[in-house]
Formats: structure tokens, sequence, C-alpha cells
């Protein structure tokens, strides 16, 4: 067996682990739960559903009962399974599109009619991204690209050479005089120079994009926290559609797409050196050096993508596609004919027997008597083969339509963008690239990385594998292992370090920065210093000086207070709260901790009472749910005031729920007391300190967590840095 079967094969078991691991958790769960799964969110009991509307080729169906949906984990973009009695014996899925208080809207291709009264709703696994993955991972087997070759070792990245054709590809040929310089002041040379889109990158951002540019296969850019990874990718995109290069962008998640898509959609116009070719067989020219804004499509269904960007969405396009017209009259002559066949009596199967669709309309023709079929019947039964076929021929003139608005669109498009499961969809199954974009590699499965590369004839991933890395359920710790950590390490002449960032104050950034990044990052001018009173806030409360030369660990319940107040408003970026309270179990195996909740509580209602903004993030589901709960009474019984004073909503979400994020204040609730558990991964505590912008509030049982040598630097990193330090016992 050569080297690329071998890692194939490796990878379709460890995919098919995966999944199979992901089936069982919900089966069992189901099995184990029955009608009590609602309790937990994930299950909807005694729904009723009716067809509202179509979208495409596609019926959405409203599910509804009197009673509001109380716990709710299902969201927009689940695949749900739909079921009426045992949802183990049902295989009827679709995917959630809205959300009401007492309805859901799904997605389906067809509607039985068992599944319009009294179902069940369950949340499921989407086993669409398996089933794209191995075929990804079988198309690896046999393919020439060489990045495939680069990915198993035996071919290296390259980059171009630097002659008078690389200056030329770059617009430079009239600028710099390679005879005048050095070959190791080229580079430099190349990036002091280039026209940039956007001229307000920094040294380390237009290097990546410099040395992106000259990859002739791979490149790798390595972005830290507040970096501007993607402000630097989307220079990356611009400038390779610039030079006539048809470009694809990917990345696990809709968000990291979307926020990709909303950074082109600002993107002024530009001279592009020829039409993108995607595709042999649609290949078409156009009008060479035309000054015009990039054309984007993004792939995916609708609900998956952001509102705002809604108009860029492959179904919008085609809604606005010359040829929609006609598919808009085929769909009405459809919905004729389907009324005209309920007219029919549907024929019997006795009578149907043995006979084909041609035997039927001859003799029907011929009026001929057959096995003792009245003429009458027989009559009946042609309308209904003839009826179905005109149907039939109707259905694929709509498809073959759809498939050449499509083709049209996706042909004469900048760049396509697409969640990686996505660029394996239908949709791009024809079409090649010459360069894929791939973001939050350090959070892909491997498998999912090829779905985009080996469409590609370059390859530019981003990253930060000093965050968390994939979500794996079975124990299969190759899977965490990503193909980005893997190529940096063994390329790195072919990566680049994002060294300034433009998020957090400097003290905040301080504690990663040693133990991630060896100090490598830089905090910008514009955020080193930010404080919490460069907002403008009026605050209701003023703290006072009487805490000054107390022993904080002696303060009575009044002080300590007044002490948590202060904390909270003032301009010191870093906050610390000790309490000694114990974790707890939830039904479903996640800890929860009361004393954190009481001390959460308060910090909710001083904030929300002086119309701050803040997130609450923890590494525990079961603490996440409590403080939803919490912030979800304090908005009821602030309703008015809240609507009044337009206070933007309390954001709470798991860390890992939460990567990719900011928000000016982040309270971070480590939640355990007696046992590290899944704390102790450090690249979770990456996330959790690199989101806030100007205060970081951590609460925890800092007695027990300092135990954990990491931990224990970090305090001492908090008393280094002068923290407020508050022990609550």
């Amino acid at each position: 067996m050569d080297l690329k079967s071998c890692y194939s094969g490796n990878f379709k078991k460890l995919i098919k682990k995966e999944r199979d691991y992901e089936i069982n958790f919900h089966r069992n769960e189901i099995k184990r739960m029955g009608e009590k799964r609602e309790n937990t969110g994930r299950a909807i009991l005694d729904l009723n559903g009716k067809v509202i509307k179509q979208i495409f080729n596609e019926k959405i169906v409203r599910y509804g009962r009197k009673n509001k949906f109380e716990k709710m984990d299902i969201s927009v973009g689940d695949v749900v399974l739909i079921s009426k009695g045992n949802p183990l014996l049902s295989d009827f899925y679709g995917n959630v599109i809205a959300m009401g208080s007492n309805h859901i809207d799904v997605s389906v291709e067809s509607v039985p009619k068992w599944a319009l009264k009294d179902v069940r709703i369950d949340l499921y696994v989407n086993d669409v991204t398996f089933k794209r993955m191995t075929k990804a991972l079988e198309k690896f087997e046999v393919t020439r690209n060489k990045i495939a070759n680069i990915i198993i070792g035996i071919e290296k990245p390259k980059y171009c050479a630097i002659n008078e054709k690389t200056l030329k590809y770059l617009d430079l040929e009239s600028i710099i005089n390679l005879s005048d310089i050095l070959n190791d002041k080229v580079i430099d040379e190349i990036i002091e120079n280039f026209d940039y889109c956007d001229n307000n990158l920094n040294f380390y951002q237009k290097e990546a994009v410099i040395r992106a540019l000259l990859a002739n296969d791979l490149y790798m850019v390595h972005g830290p926290p507040g970096t501007g990874k993607t402000r630097t990718i989307t220079e990356l995109i611009i400038q390779e559609t610039k030079r006539g290069n048809s470009v694809i962008a990917t990345a696990d998640s809709n968000t990291a797409v979307d926020n990709i898509l909303e950074n082109l959609s600002k993107a002024p116009k530009i001279t592009k050196k020829s039409k993108p070719k995607l595709n042999l067989k649609y290949e078409k020219s156009g009008q060479l050096g035309k000054l015009e804004k990039l054309k984007i499509v993004r792939i995916g269904h609708p609900s998956r993508i952001s509102k705002e960007l809604i108009d860029y969405s492959l179904h919008s396009k085609i809604t606005k596609h010359e040829l929609h017209i006609k598919i808009i009259k085929l769909r009405e002559l459809l919905e004729r004919e389907y009324l005209k066949r309920k007219e029919i009596p549907i024929p019997d199967p006795k009578y149907r027997r043995g006979l084909t669709n041609d035997d039927i309309i001859l003799y029907d023709k011929l009026k001929q008597r057959i096995r003792g079929i009245p003429p009458k019947k027989l009559e009946e039964m042609a309308l209904w083969v003839r009826c179905n076929e005109k149907i039939a021929k109707i259905k694929d003139k709509i498809a073959k339509t759809e498939k050449q608005i499509i083709v049209d669109i996706i042909e004469n498009s900048d760049v396509v963008l697409a969640t990686n499961s996505m660029a394996g969809s239908e949709y791009l199954e024809d079409f090649n690239f010459n360069v894929g974009v791939i973001d939050e590699c350090s959070q892909s499965m491997e498998p999912s990385t090829l779905i985009t590369a080996l469409k590609c004839d370059k390859i530019v991933m981003a990253g930060d594998h000093k965050q968390l890395p994939p979500t794996v359920l079975s124990d299969e710790i190759e899977l965490k292992n990503t193909l980005f950590e893997r190529m940096i390490k063994e390329n790195k002449d072919f990566s680049q370090i994002l060294k300034i960032q433009y998020r957090m104050n400097d003290k905040i950034m301080g504690f990663s920065n040693k133990l991630f990044y060896e100090n490598q990052l830089i905090s910008d001018e514009s955020v080193k210093n930010r404080a919490l009173s460069d907002l403008d806030y009026n605050l209701n409360y003023n703290p006072g000086d009487e805490l000054k030369n107390k022993n904080l660990n002696n303060l009575n319940k009044k002080d300590i207070n007044t002490e948590l107040y202060s904390s909270l408003f003032n301009d010191n970026p870093l906050v610390l709260i000790n309490t000694e309270g114990n974790e707890k179990r939830d039904d479903f195996k996640s800890y929860y901790n009361k004393s954190e909740l009481k001390i959460i509580d308060k910090i909710i209602n001083k904030y929300l009472e002086n119309s701050i903004p803040i997130s609450i993030i923890s590494p525990y589901d079961a603490q996440v749910k409590k403080i939803k709960e919490i912030v979800s009474e304090h908005e009821t019984s602030e309703n008015e005031s809240i609507e009044q004073k337009n206070i933007p909503k309390i954001k709470v979400k798991s860390i890992d729920g939460y990567q990719g994020r900011e928000d000016e204040i982040i309270v971070v609730s480590f939640v355990r007391s007696e046992k590290i558990g899944f704390l102790s991964d450090l690249r979770r505590l990456n996330v959790a300190l690199t989101r806030a912008k100007r205060k970081l509030i951590l609460i925890g049982n800092f007695n027990f967590l300092t135990s954990n040598s990491t931990y224990l630097e970090l305090y001492e990193y908090m008393v280094e840095k002068n923290a407020d330090i508050i022990n609550i016992r």
C-alpha cells in the first residue's frame, strides 16, 4: 500500500470512529432519557407541522404547539431528527432555519404525511460532513495534486524565483530593479513598494501577504488573538483576484466565513488582469483591466448566513438571475399539474401489475381491453401516467435551469466562500481553483481541511494552534492534531506570525504572550493602555475610597461588596476574585459552582444598572446554563428600562464557543474546586484570557487552582501586575 492510501485509510478509520461516537451519544441519550430529553433542551415534543413555503427544492415546515418551549439547546443551523413514536426508528432529518417561542421552522427535501401531526424533534448528528470528509480522503488516494504530496512529506513547498517575471506578476517591474538590490533585501523592497488595497496593514501583515503571494503551493498565516488575521487574509484574497486567480475561501464555521465575507464586501473597486477560470467546461472570457467591485458568492444554506450578508448568498443571487423567471413559470406549471393529478384516481395496484407506463399508454390509444381492465379504468391509468411524465419533465427542466444558473453565478464570481463542508457540496463538485484560503485551520480536523485543499493549486492556511483544537468527541487524539500545526512545524519558512495585537490592554495580553507566544506579541499604541473610562458610560455607581489602607483578606461583607463594585468600574484591567465555593455535578455530568454564581449575579446586576455590555464565559455547560438563567431573570425584571436604555444583551457562552470573539469586559468563571478537569488544557485557558479589551475578571477557587503550576503562574502574574484581588469566603 502506498503512502497516500495509508494516509487516507488511517483517517477514514478515525473519522468513522468519531462519527459512530457522536451518533451513539445521541442515540443513547434518546434511549436513556426518552421524553425527559426535552428537559435538557435537546428535544421538543407534541408538535404539529404545516408546510409554509418552498425555497428552491426544499420545503419549509413550521412545527409548533400551544405551550412555549422552555430550555432550548436546538438553534438555527442545527440538524434535527423528526420522528413519531420511537425516534431511533426514524431516518427523517431537516435543518433548523428559524426559531420562535413556540414554533420551529425546519427545511426538508420532502414531507411524508406522518411528519405533520404529533411529532417530536431531536437535536442530532450532521452526517453530511463526515461523508464529505470521506469523499475527500478517497480523492486524496488518486489525486496528482502537489499539495497532497506535501501533506504526506514526499515533496516540499516552494517559493517563486525572484526574477523579472515575478516582479511583473506583483506589478513592480517598473519600480524595483533587481540588479541594484542584494538578494536578502529583495523581500523588504517588495514589501515596502507593493500596492496594497489596505494601506493600514502593519509590517508583519504585509510580509504575510507578500510571502503568501510568492508561495507556489503552500503558506501558513499564524494569527494570535487580536492580530488581524482576517484582515490579512482578506488583503491576500483581493491581491490574488487582482492577478486573475480564482479563489475559494473557507473555514470550519459559518461565523468565520461570514467574517471574511464582511471584510470583502467593503473592499474598493479593483482592476483585475483577467476573469477567473474555474472549470474548463464552462470557461468564459471577459474584459481585461476593468475597474470593478469584487464579484462574491457565498455558498451555504441561507439560515446559516448572516442576515446582513444574505444578498451575497447563492440562493439570493439565483433569485436575481435573468433565468430565474423561467423557474418561476415552470413551478407554476408544475403546481397546475399537481392539481390536475389530484383529480385523477390513483391506479389500483391490481390493474397495474406487470404493465409498464408505455404499455398503459399504448393500450389506451388502441382502445384495447387488456387483462380484464375496464376501458374507463385504462383511460384513467393513462391520464395518471401522462400527468406523472409531464411532472417529471417539468422537474427535470427546473433542475437543469437551476444548474445552469448556479454554474453561471459561480463561474463569474471572483471569490467563492463556503464552509469546509460546503466546499464538498454538489454546487462545487465540478470546480477547481487557483488559490484556496482556509481560515480556522487550527480548529479543523485534517480531513475537513482536505475538502478545500484538494480543489486548489495553492492553499494558504490561517489559524492559531496555541488556541483550542478541533472538537473531538471520541478518544482519537490524532484528530486533534491539525494539518495547520503539522505543516507549520515541518515548513517553518513558509509561515508568518502576526505580532502586533489590536484588542487588549497590554496587561491583559501579558500572561498569554509569555506562556504561549514567547513574548513575540506587541500591543499597538492604540490599545496598549485602553481603559474602561475611555468608554462613554454614565455610571450610577461612584465607588468611594473608604477601602484604602485596608487588608483585603479581612474585609467584612459590606466592605467586600464595596471592593467588588469598585473593581468593576475602575481602570484596572485585571480583577481576580478568589472564592472557596464547591463544584457540583448536574445530571449530565457537567459542573457548576453556586458560590461563583452568586458573585456573577452581583456583577450582572451592577453592569446592567450602568448599561455596560459584558460577556461571561465558563468551560462548563452546566455553569453556562445557570448563568443564562440568572441573566434571563435580570433582563425580565429590568425589561422596560433595558429597552429604554438600549442596553446590549449580556452574552453568555462556553469558552470553546467564544473563541474568535471579543468584548470590552470579560468575566471568566473557572468552576472547579476539587479536580482540575479539562482546565488543564492550556489552550482553553489561552482563549479565556485573550477575549477582553479593557477588563478581565477571573472568578475561581485559586486556593485550589494554584496547585497547578500554570494557574500558580497566572496568580503570581496578577499579583505582579497589581490586579484587584478580592478574597470572598
